[in-house]
């Protein structure tokens, strides 16, 4: 059986860091701003008008299908927020379902921000209807850039990140697997 070089495990180490810090910043705006969707979209609105909108929550329930009426300029645009956990991806459907609400609204643009991140699909649909997508990272971004939160510098013990042979085995063709690894 082959080892992997010493170069190779920290380049996978460094790998392993990055995901555990974008993994751990999530977790950070999660407990940061997060207890309720309600307040989650609360939270926006403040983002909002720190970037020169007019910001307005919609009631909990039947809020039109959409959380956020901005207004800047004589321009409206309409924000819906999804508060999901890191594994679960925002579809198509959830999409157009704020295009369809925009049916009605008749805004100049349509947001859409999740903590989570977007499917292939809805990011797809979302390019053809013109609906600006934000994800968990770039909420992070945009949160931190506005001063809404500090980033934290992270430690991680090395040996703690360190793959085994095994753990690239799915990774890794079969043949080239057997000749290098066994």
């Amino acid at each position: 059986m082959k080892e992997i070089t010493p170069n190779a495990r920290g380049i996978y180490a460094i790998q392993v860091n990055l995901k555990i810090d974008k993994i751990k910043l999530i977790i950070a705006l999660a407990k940061r701003i997060i207890t309720n969707i309600f307040l989650y979209s609360g939270s926006l609105v403040k983002l909002f008008e720190s970037l020169g909108y007019i910001a307005k929550l919609t009631p909990p329930t039947n809020d039109g299908g959409y959380d956020i009426l901005l207004t800047r300029g004589g321009e409206k645009t309409i924000v819906e927020c999804k508060c999901y956990s890191i594994g679960h991806k925002v579809g198509r459907p959830n999409i157009q379902k704020l295009v369809g609400a925009n049916n009605v609204v008749l805004a100049d643009k349509m947001i859409f921000i999740t903590t989570s991140d977007f499917s292939s699909a809805a990011i797809s649909y979302a390019e053809e209807v013109e609906v600006k997508l934000i994800n968990g990272n770039k909420l992070m971004e945009l949160l931190h850039k506005q001063g809404f939160i500090e980033k934290e510098k992270v430690k991680i013990n090395v040996m703690e990140c360190q793959l085994e042979t095994a753990d690239l085995y799915p990774y890794v063709p079969r043949d080239i697997y057997e000749s290098f690894f066994e």
